[in-house]
């Protein structure tokens, strides 16, 4: 399957304008932080979601850092491209951390429509003000990038959203340059498959938090069923609906609405008013939904 891709110039640039891939020296010594992961379903179908189970382990000789590390996590196909991402801040923060902890915490992700096969996470802390990467006590793969799982997606079917009122056409995006992204304003409806059985929604969505004075609340529904979410930074975040087979009613085709209380204007010349950017959204039969993705909608 050939993919669409920025030509080389394009990736040198955005490699040296994202702050969370800015190279640093590897001689310094480590963290006593060891980064493990697991993912679950092992192998899941493309377009599917997975559960990330993050685990950080601090040994005895760490040192409390001096500010807040983010967490970069890129999902890396056998031909070396960065399909899916899921940077994050850690819970809780690291600047919470002490000597001799284990702290543990599960995110939500979709995994790509178009792009089964075999994949690597990898991962690292980087300072959001200075862009330098921590370096960790795991396989290190350069630049203070650490490859902590492996898994493979299955090849899927064609679960593709149609977006409706509200949405504007999809935009292409330099840090997510394998998807297509779908803005809205304040209010926007898409159709899903109709899996015909009681099944589970789940949504993939970002905002630029800091254009909005404060966090921004989404709603995603279906007839009276209905979840509602903060968008607290500009990181993507997975929703999860239960829907009962009654309120997908009998068409091939179903509607899902979602809304936010706040929009924002872009800079100049924009002058559309926009609220959500909608990266994925696909229903899944409750009867195929993994154990460790059940806890995010019970």
């Amino acid at each position: 399957m050939k993919r669409d891709r920025p030509s080389a110039v394009v990736l040198l640039l955005l490699a040296a304008a994202s702050a969370c891939r800015r190279s640093a020296p590897d001689d310094a010594s480590p963290l006593d932080v060891t980064p493990k992961v697991s993912v679950s379903p092992t192998t899941p179908l493309a377009g599917r979601p997975i559960a990330v189970r993050y685990v950080w382990t601090t040994g005895p000789r760490f040192q409390s850092l001096p500010r807040t590390y983010r967490a970069f996590v890129h999902f890396v196909s056998g031909d070396g491209a960065e399909v899916m991402n899921d940077d994050h801040a850690p819970v809780p923060p690291t600047d919470r951390w002490a000597p001799g902890q284990t702290y543990e915490y599960t995110r939500l992700v979709l995994t790509h429509r178009q792009f089964p096969g075999p994949y690597d996470v990898r991962l690292g802390l980087f300072d959001p003000d200075e862009g330098t990467r921590a370096p960790l006590q795991a396989e290190g793969v350069g630049r203070r990038e650490y490859r902590v799982a492996r898994f493979t997606v299955g090849q899927g079917v064609d679960e593709r959203p149609r977006f409706g009122r509200g949405f504007f056409p999809p935009e292409a995006s330099a840090k997510r340059p394998f998807d297509a992204m779908h803005w809205m304003g304040g209010e926007g409806t898409l159709s899903l498959r109709n899996p015909q059985a009681d099944s589970v929604l789940f949504v993939r969505a970002w905002t630029e938090r800091p254009a909005f004075p404060a966090s921004p609340r989404v709603r995603v529904s279906v007839g009276d069923a209905a979840v509602e979410r903060a968008l607290d930074d500009s990181e993507p975040v997975v929703l999860a609906l239960p829907v009962k087979k009654e309120a997908l009613g009998k068409d091939e085709w179903t509607s899902i609405g979602l809304s936010s209380d706040r929009q924002f204007v872009p800079p100049a010349p924009s002058t559309r008013t926009l609220a959500v950017c909608l990266e994925g959204a696909v229903l899944v039969p409750e009867s195929e939904v993994a154990p460790d993705l059940r806890p995010a909608h019970e």
